[in-house]
């Protein structure tokens, strides 16, 4: 199960709110419809598929619920390009997970059709026979480049306080030579002027905790703590939509409060409570982007992009990850997904929801059927202010999930998360 908690868990925590519950008419029949969750990535085996039905809000969710005549159910993957097929089978125990019978990996440039023929008992007890269908094409050209790059605040956390390079001390000196630092590149620190240097996949950087105000990369005025990172990512325009980014933090490192958090918490006199800064398990998302062709970036901005296509031979695409969204210290993974239609747009429907219908490619049902490819870029995070030791967190935590069983007259659960608690 260990790709599904990469592929699928991870992105399925995007649209935690929406759940299998039936909030607005999907047709004008008002019939419901079964709820399919699944994303392909490429290079990786083909994993759980979800196939959920609506339920009434006052109802209480049961994974474990039988609500699929398995007996007289097919669900099966069909590779368009290749004579190949993966039937998937109901996971014993579950009533929601289906997990293919065979092992298969998923292609690049692949095209894939989901098609399921389904016997299952609606919420009010009404049998039904559905036919689902969906298809989706696999970006096949994605990669990072093995470097991106950082705000010079990251590299040397100090370099606002060196007038010359004369003035700096021997080991500095050998730090800014490292990074190419001239009198002019400091005089552009001072103006508060974005620099910018490459830094490579597990190189260590620094937590930026200025708040001063500074213009950034985008050319917005942003406290300096929020100065992006730019991550160059290799693609094919015609072959996705849109990226995903994640992170999988260190749980044995700190946590780091944010700037928004601290000075709230300073404006009330308040020490920060341990149990809100606690995250369960050790993934989350970052940010959600529409592909290069919808948006626009600084001139700036542009020609570094374009500068870097044209030294690599392909096209770039920018992804832009704030420095507060790294947030813990310890070894830090960010994972790029390039999202294929499906996914993009039913995520973005979701997000900009506001007057307007769920989007899904699933005909006759609800959902997605999508597919992506993914790269990772690590880093090793430090920081001089504002941690908080996740292992200290997530002790607090289930001592107030124990004390709150106790409060209750519950029976103490701990679960695998307070295991030993």
């Amino acid at each position: 199960m260990k790709n599904h908690i990469l592929s699928i868990a991870a992105l399925l925590a995007l649209a935690a709110c929406n759940g299998p519950w039936n909030m607005m008419a999907e047709s004008t029949d008002n019939a419901p419809r079964l709820w399919i969750s699944s994303l392909a990535v490429a290079d990786l085996p083909f994993d759980t598929l979800w196939l959920e039905r609506p339920q009434g809000l006052e109802e209480t969710y049961d994974s474990t619920s039988l609500f699929v005549d398995a007996a007289a159910s097919r669900v099966f993957v069909v590779r368009e390009d290749l004579p190949d097929t993966i039937e998937y089978a109901l996971v014993p125990g579950s009533g929601v997970a289906w997990l293919p019978v065979r092992r298969a990996i998923v292609a690049r440039g692949g095209t894939y059709r989901l098609s399921a023929k389904v016997r299952w008992t609606t919420a009010s007890g009404d049998v039904r026979d559905d036919s689902l269908s969906a298809s989706t094409k696999v970006p096949k050209i994605y990669s990072l480049l093995e470097w991106a790059l950082a705000p010079i605040e990251a590299l040397a956390p100090w370099v606002g306080e060196i007038a010359t390079i004369a003035d700096a001390s021997e080991d500095r000196r050998a730090v800014l030579d490292r990074l190419d630092v001239t009198d002019a590149t400091l005089d552009s620190v001072r103006q508060n002027l974005p620099v910018y240097r490459p830094v490579g996949k597990e190189d260590t950087v620094w937590y930026i905790h200025d708040a001063a105000y500074v213009q950034d990369i985008m050319g917005a005025s942003v406290q300096r703590t929020y100065r992006s990172y730019l991550f160059a990512q290799k693609i094919d325009r015609s072959d996705w939509w849109g990226s995903l980014a994640t992170q999988t933090f260190d749980t044995a490192g700190y946590y780091i409060e944010n700037i928004v958090s601290r000075q709230f918490h300073e404006s009330i006199g308040k020490s920060p409570d341990s149990l809100e800064l606690y995250q369960k398990g050790n993934l989350r998302t970052l940010s959600i982007d529409p592909s290069y062709q919808d948006r626009t970036f600084p001139a700036a901005v542009s020609a570094i992009i374009d500068t870097i296509g044209k030294a690599v031979g392909a096209d770039i695409e920018p992804s832009i990850v704030s420095n507060v969204f790294l947030a813990y210290t310890g070894r830090s993974v960010q994972r790029f997904y390039a999202l294929d239609r499906n996914h993009y747009e039913y995520y973005s429907h979701m997000k900009n929801a506001t007057n307007t219908l769920r989007w899904s490619a699933v005909r006759n049902g609800d959902g997605y059927f999508s597919s992506a490819a993914v790269d990772s870029f690590p880093l090793f995070v430090r920081a001089t202010q504002d941690t908080f030791s996740v292992p200290a967190l997530h002790a607090a935590w289930c001592r107030d999930q124990k004390k709150q069983a106790a409060k209750d007259g519950k029976p103490w659960k701990p679960g695998a998360i307070c295991a030993g608690f």
